[in-house]
């Protein structure tokens, strides 16, 4: 077996009762279409499904929401049927094909418009369907317009369901206000079971206070802690993760981990576990919020902890299951705890030895093991972890070394192939990315071309996760874009219809590579100049730093670099977006006038207010005459020191002696340990002082600040 070879989906599903079978009936509908009874027949089969024949379900919603000719027009018509075909929509909504329910929801609408429908679980379900897809306004459409025919009570239920579904708290709270009737104990049940995994703790609390649980949906709320908990990792993720930072560290998040915490503490789970009828599911949710705890604060919750529940299982007599294996093997292929050489791999050490364990279990599902071995190899060094989140190399802002690969990763593979478990798209990419973060780019390219011959499709995703990779080394860049990009344009002609995150990742190709002439040719071949692009929302604005950072990088790109620059919405950047900075070098780039180093100095103080605003960090009052200017406090990020760096710079432009060292004594008193000016800085501080022969400041300055 190659590589990359791929599974063959199994081709037949068995239903409950054994009496047709999807794939068969496939074949025959080239003769004749599906009368009602074979519909349902399938469509019930279709909703047993696994992961693996999921390609089944999608096919019988197709035939729903494509009109298809296989089905009989009646049964197109018939609105019993299609309430089966919509709860086949939640399954796949449910396995992460939200798409095929948005299409089997427009088909419906338009075959049964709300304000005529008189059946009452047709409506009810359109109700939660709107909640599973985010349409809060459409929910609040058909409670408006529906026919007076049906239970108004129930429908005011099956709205407080899926306006929870969907996050519309407010319309929760104004439904249950308007009537304290609306909800019977098993809907208060759902509406716990929902806030729960969705991780809102407080709601599941509220929720579970209006039925008798007897203590047996303490269980709802363990997963309600749990989910809470991986909300906050997914969050340290975007905003340190993806920069090569590791997740221990985030003061805006730290609140919301101790609220959460101490809500878990509070809610005396060990003695929930030590009661007589405790079950391994109840230990499971309390193993991965230690697990995940771990990920956030491993000072707090050392891996050692979730271990001890590991002990605790077994001292109650109780068999860990394949759930427990996978949540421990996954803690321990993301842990930062262990402060390894950069020749040893402690993560990967215990993943292995558990793995082991696992094997001589009855586990089935070694693919999802397989995933977390394969991350526990990604290269790292002590406290340092740039690879376990990668998506860009431009997002690093401490640079992307090269990294040792442990040698096991090859054995791995060897094995997890050789077990017929193939690579699929997310051990795809984590095998590229052990490969790529330790320049091995010769097996990453090898592995890369014999996708040609697996089947395993090559997504957009994986497009830029090898164009990412590539981009952290010059020829490979350029290989990537001479090679890669010309693959990519065969098998996706639509360049238009590129993601944001693949053309940052070309970009950065471009811009290692040296190549201005390609990276014109993809601004203007794609949408990044676009109305569209250059006008995007708060929080988006992926599109206009990619073109920024490479038109700032590269000669010839001056037109394109004041487009974006000019369309860069200050008012509304986050505090962390790097666009602060890319924005800086625009200005600095545009030559060393007194117009120029007052622009920087601007966007400096706008920037000093942003992060004011978002974090509480005072901003300190620099400078007892004319001008004051406010200056951040510390502690400094790294994002912070580049924007520091370039506004004490554009001073020294400026020549304002007093002003110069008033910033300098502030940045020393706040900075951390380590923490210094670029040699250019420090250069031109130095050669200001002197050549204003300040006698006193320079004497400070060579010794606090040189």
């Amino acid at each position: 077996m190659n590589a990359t070879s791929a599974s063959t989906t199994t081709a037949t599903t068995a239903s409950p009762t054994g009496s047709i079978t999807i794939a068969a009936t496939r074949q025959k509908l080239q003769t004749a279409p599906l009368n009602r009874t074979k519909c349902l027949s399938l469509i019930e089969q279709a909703q047993f499904t696994n992961d693996k024949e999921i390609a089944n379900a999608v096919a019988i919603a197709k035939w729903f929401y494509q009109s298809s000719r296989k089905l009989e027009v009646s049964v197109l018509h018939d609105v019993a049927i299609w309430k089966e075909v919509l709860k086949l929509g939640f399954n796949l909504a449910g396995k992460g094909r939200p798409n095929d329910l948005h299409l089997l929801l427009a088909k419906f609408t338009k075959l049964f418009p709300f304000k005529t429908l008189t059946d009452q679980e047709a409506v009810e379900l359109l109700i939660k369907a709107y909640g599973i897809i985010g349409r809060p306004q459409s929910i609040a459409a058909v409670l408006a317009g529906v026919q007076q025919t049906v239970d108004r009570r129930r429908l005011e239920a099956a709205a407080v369901l899926a306006y929870a579904d969907c996050g519309a708290n407010e319309q929760v709270d104004a439904l249950l206000g308007s009537s304290k009737n609306i909800l019977e104990a098993n809907d208060y049940r759902r509406l716990a079971r929902i806030y729960a995994y969705k991780g809102n703790v407080e709601r599941t609390k509220a929720a579970m206070q209006h039925y008798d649980n007897d203590g047996k949906d303490q269980l709802m709320l363990l997963r309600a802690h749990g989910r809470a908990l991986d909300a906050i990792c997914r969050y340290r993720v975007q905003h340190r993760g993806v920069f090569g930072l590791t997740l221990n560290s985030c003061s805006i998040a730290s609140t919301a981990f101790d609220k959460i915490d101490q809500s878990f503490e509070a809610a005396e789970v060990m003695q929930l576990l030590e009661k007589p009828d405790s079950n391994v599911s109840e230990w499971n949710l309390v193993l991965d919020y230690y697990c995940r705890a771990n990920q956030l604060d491993h000072t707090r919750y050392p891996m050692a902890r979730a271990e001890g529940i590991l002990k605790g299982m077994s001292a109650k007599g109780i068999q860990p299951n394949e759930m427990t294996y996978h949540i421990l093997l996954n803690a321990y292929s993301r842990c930062q705890e262990y402060n390894d050489t950069n020749n040893t791999n402690t993560r990967l050490d215990k993943a292995l030895a558990l793995f082991e364990e696992f094997s001589a279990t009855d586990a089935t599902d070694y693919r999802r093991m397989f995933h977390a071995l394969l991350r526990a190899c990604i290269p790292h060094g002590p406290e340092h972890y740039p690879y376990d989140y990668f998506t860009q190399a431009s997002n690093i802002e401490a640079g992307t070394p090269r990294m040792h690969l442990d040698h096991r990763f090859f054995d791995i593979e060897k094995i997890m192939l050789k077990g017929r478990v193939p690579y699929d798209r997310l051990s795809f990419a984590t095998a590229l990315t052990c490969l790529g973060a330790a320049r091995q780019y010769k097996a990453m390219w090898e592995r890369w071309q014999m996708t040609k011959l697996s089947g395993l499709r090559r997504s957009q995703s994986l497009y830029r996760h090898v164009f990412a990779l590539a981009s952290l080394d010059p020829e490979q860049a350029g290989y990537a874009l001479s090679v890669v990009k010309e693959e990519l344009v065969r098998e996706i002609p639509n360049v238009e219809s590129y993601h944001p995150e693949l053309l940052t990742a070309m970009l950065d190709c471009c811009v290692a590579a040296k190549e201005p002439r390609v990276a014109k040719q993809i601004i203007h071949g794609s949408t990044m100049l676009s109305s569209s692009s250059l006008s995007s929302s708060p929080g988006n604005h992926r599109p206009i730093l990619a073109v920024l950072r490479a038109a700032t990088s590269l000669q010839g790109l001056e037109a394109e670099a004041k487009a974006v620059f000019d369309a860069v919405p200050k008012d509304d950047l986050p505090f962390n977006s790097r666009l602060w900075y890319w924005s800086m070098v625009y200005l600095a780039l545009q030559g060393g006038n007194a117009g120029q180093a007052r622009e920087i100095q601007s966007l400096f103080t706008s920037y000093t207010m942003k992060r004011f605003e978002s974090l509480g960090k005072v901003a300190i009052p620099v400078h007892e005459t004319s001008p004051v200017v406010p200056f951040p406090s510390g502690p400094y990020t790294s994002l912070d020191m580049s924007l520091i760096d370039m506004y004490i710079q554009s001073l020294v432009d400026s020549q304002n002696v007093s002003l110069v060292v008033d910033v300098l004594k502030e940045w020393n008193s706040q900075k951390s340990k380590g923490q210094r000016l670029s040699k250019a800085a420090r250069q031109g501080v130095l050669q200001l002082l002197e050549r204003e022969k300040s006698g006193e400041d320079l004497d400070w300055v060579k010794q606090n600040i040189i």
